[in-house]
């Protein structure tokens, strides 16, 4: 049987020992080389000059040669002004990438000596440096998509009434509020409270041209609902015109017989058609995913789901890479952004305003 790919020795090559041995001076060369891609030289965020600036070791700052301006590791980064060392910053990448499925902050406070709010922190502006730097590139070959319903979930009160209350309310919708199921007003209120709070997350995933490795780009969004004007705006702006397209059998997919080679599978009968068409790509996404949020976060709210969303799509992509590769693409992506926009003054009570839809 082959090795798994998280198991393999090759995948190992930088680990929390190796950072431990580390010293200031080489976590910052380390994380200097995966921000500006050398050695020795070194990017002026003023006047973007690439040159080997003059650096004051003390401060562990640089000099630009030819704006004078002076400038560090996280300048003009989502970083900035964050007052946490250079290897310890590494430590945390390095246990951001690792699992598969996402690590929490509270686990990360006893590990490193440091703030559930300042780990909190760091973690959102890796994602929000992923989220603002993905590929945004039309999928093309085979796609899979697919939604699933997140956030918005059912309360376990004492009594366990909740199944009736929900199946009355399905048959509802279905017949467009003709028949109104005989529910008490704190049912129908909780029910619209859930409602309020629903979303659908659409994943897009490209299916890699070489056999055994699955899919090599995954596209996520959420919207509020899975109809057809939600999944045509991004089936448009996602998939490339003429690829297929394999989906489930939601009614919403159905246009998409016009412009792409369109297949569908009936879950409610079986996973996978004899003729070998199936949405397995996207619906493994959805379990990691969920595992996440069980397992994990315990849980996502509107507000943060693209975020959190768009981290485990992100993983999922890199998930053949080694520990290495992995944080040295983060901190290649999140540090190409600029500063923060979202995160920038959060203790001082700035945050972003709302969710994320349509991203």
């Amino acid at each position: 049987m082959p090795q798994q790919y998280r198991q393999r020795a090759e995948r190992r090559d930088l680990t929390l020992d190796d950072i431990y041995r580390m010293s200031e001076q080489e976590a910052i060369q380390f994380i200097a080389k995966a921000r500006w891609g050398s050695d020795t030289k070194e990017v002026c965020p003023r006047c973007g000059a690439f040159d080997s600036h003059y650096y004051k070791r003390t401060r562990k700052q640089w000099v630009c040669k030819h704006c004078n301006h002076t400038f560090s590791l996280t300048s003009s980064t989502v970083f900035a002004n964050k007052k946490i060392s250079a290897r310890k910053l590494l430590k945390l990448i390095c246990m951001f990438v690792i699992p598969a499925k996402g690590i929490c902050a509270n686990d990360q406070t006893g590990m490193f000596g440091l703030s559930h709010k300042c780990v909190w922190l760091i973690s959102q502006k890796i994602r929000e440096g992923l989220l603002r730097s993905r590929d945004l590139k039309p999928l093309t070959g085979m796609v899979h998509i697919d939604g699933a319903y997140f956030c918005g979930k059912r309360r376990h009160g004492r009594i366990r009434n909740y199944k009736l209350a929900h199946k009355h309310y399905e048959a509802m919708i279905a017949s467009k509020g003709k028949n109104k199921p005989p529910l008490n007003p704190t049912q129908r209120r909780n029910y619209a409270r859930r409602m309020k709070y629903r979303r659908v997350l659409l994943v897009f995933r490209q299916v890699s041209q070489k056999p055994g490795d699955g899919t090599d780009r995954t596209i996520v969004t959420v919207v509020k609902a899975e109809d057809e004007n939600s999944v045509r705006k991004h089936v448009e702006r996602f998939v490339e015109p003429g690829s297929t397209v394999w989906t489930d059998d939601h009614s919403s997919y159905n246009f998409l017989s016009e412009e792409y080679d369109h297949s569908t599978v009936e879950h409610s009968k079986e996973f996978m058609t004899v003729d070998g068409i199936h949405n397995n790509h996207a619906e493994s996404f959805f379990s990691r995913v969920r595992r996440s949020e069980l397992g994990v976060f315990h849980g996502m709210r509107t507000k943060y789901l693209m975020d959190y969303a768009n981290d485990m799509a992100w993983r999922d992509d890199m998930r053949r890479k080694s520990i290495k590769e992995l944080m040295t693409t983060l901190i290649c992506k999140v540090m190409s952004v600029g500063n923060s926009i979202w995160w920038s003054g959060y203790q001082q009570g700035f945050n972003r305003s709302g969710e994320l839809l349509d991203y």
